[in-house]
């Protein structure tokens, strides 16, 4: 009999040990999360930020929602081309111009939920926005190597 309360004392200390293991979970009443193939969106309803305590193999946050990758890093196409998008708001077409950019340009517009709702070479230095429904979008405009050279928030009117 006092083995086998011994026994089941010695198994309740051991996970004791195992629930103390850190992870990244947030403990909320409102938010959510979101994410597709290439980010992930997590959020919550009225906290702050407030702190971090960092060491060599964890993250501990207090106040607001920490992701699990620390770092993120945006290329840059660094180039002397200079584009004029007009007319902005926009109601039928977007002319895109450049008075020193000679190659080939391939046009990404994302909607406000950060979706490619086109893609495609742009063509007759013109992109098409009728079939869109109004809103605010970002245009980016790509090289051959797909390095964004720039960008643009364009909004859509009817």
């Amino acid at each position: 009999m006092k083995k086998s309360v011994l026994a089941a004392l010695a198994c309740l200390f051991c996970n004791s040990f195992i629930a103390q293991q850190i992870s990244p979970h947030v403990v909320n009443s409102c938010g959510t999360t979101f994410s597709n193939a290439t980010a992930q969106l997590a959020f919550n309803v009225g906290e702050t930020a407030v702190t971090s305590i960092t060491n060599f193999s964890s993250t501990i946050t207090q106040g607001f929602l920490q992701p699990e990758n620390n770092g993120f890093s945006i290329k840059e196409n660094k180039t002397t081309a200079d584009f004029v998008m007009y007319p902005n708001p926009v109601n039928t077409e977007l002319n895109i111009r450049s008075t020193n950019y000679k190659g080939t340009l391939q046009v990404k517009l994302l909607d406000g939920t950060g979706r490619t709702i086109y893609s495609g070479e742009l063509k007759n230095n013109a992109v098409s926005m009728e079939s869109f429904p109004n809103g605010i979008y970002q245009l980016l405009l790509l090289d051959t190597e797909q390095k964004i050279i720039d960008h643009k928030t364009i909004t859509k009117i009817n």
